[in-house]
C-alpha cells in the first residue's frame, strides 16, 4: 500500500512538470508564431508586388537618368570640387524593391553616380520603396563643403501599420570630387528615434 501511494505522488510530480513544460512549449511556440506570420506578410507582399524584370536592375546611362528622373526631388546646386551641376534622384517603377539612385548631371553628361546606401541597391529590411521626401545640401562636419542629407519613405506591408511609410535617412559626406556615406552617423540617427525631418538629423548632428 505504501509502495502504491509513493508511484502515485511520483506520477504527480511528472504530471505537474509535464503540464509545466507544456505550458512554456505553448508560450514559446504563440510568440513565434506571431514572428512568422510577420515575415511572411513581408515575404507575401514581396511577391505579390515583384515584376519579372525587377532582377538585377540599375541605372547607368544618361537616357535611363531622363527616363527615371523623379523631377520634384532633383534641383540645381552648387557644389564645392564640382560646380553648377544638377542632383538627380531617380527611381525605377516596376523595382519597388530596388531603393532611388542619385546622380551629379552636367551639360547631359553623368559626372557623379553616388554610392548606394543598401548593398547592391537592393531592399531587404526596410520594406518597399514609397518616396523620397526631402533632400537638403547642408555643411555637416564643418568643412567648409556641403554635404547631402536624404529622407526616404518605405512601407513594410506587415503588421497594423505595415501601409504607414516609414523614414530613413541617407547621408553623403563631401570628400575630393566624390561623397561618402556617412554610415556611423546613419547609425546614429536612426537610432535616436527622433522625428525624422532635415532640421532634426541636421541639428542633431550639428
Amino acid at each position: 500500500m505504501k509502495g502504491i501511494k509513493v508511484v502515485i505522488i511520483l506520477i504527480s510530480v511528472l504530471v505537474l512538470i509535464g503540464c509545466g513544460k507544456v505550458e512554456s512549449e505553448v508560450e514559446i511556440t504563440e510568440y513565434e508564431q506571431e514572428v512568422l506570420e510577420d515575415a511572411n506578410l513581408q515575404e507575401s507582399y514581396k511577391e505579390e508586388n515583384k515584376s519579372p524584370e525587377e532582377e538585377n536592375v540599375e541605372i547607368d546611362t544618361i537616357e535611363e537618368v531622363n527616363e527615371y528622373v523623379i523631377a520634384e526631388q532633383t534641383f540645381d546646386v552648387y557644389l564645392d570640387d564640382w560646380g553648377e551641376v544638377t542632383f538627380v534622384s531617380c527611381k525605377i517603377p516596376r523595382s519597388i524593391f530596388t531603393d532611388a539612385y542619385f546622380f551629379l548631371i552636367k551639360e547631359e553628361q553623368i559626372l557623379y553616380k553616388f554610392p548606394h546606401r543598401f548593398k547592391e541597391n537592393r531592399l531587404e529590411f526596410t520594406g518597399a520603396f514609397d518616396s523620397i521626401g526631402a533632400v537638403a545640401f547642408r555643411d555637416i562636419n564643418d568643412d567648409k563643403k556641403d554635404d547631402i542629407i536624404i529622407i526616404s519613405y518605405y512601407v513594410s506591408g506587415a503588421g497594423p501599420t505595415g501601409m504607414e511609410p516609414r523614414p530613413y535617412v541617407t547621408i553623403y559626406l563631401a570628400g575630393e570630387s566624390e561623397f561618402y556615406l556617412a554610415e556611423d552617423m546613419i547609425k546614429d540617427v536612426e537610432c535616436d528615434g527622433k522625428d525624422m525631418t532635415i532640421e532634426s538629423v541636421y541639428n542633431f548632428l550639428t
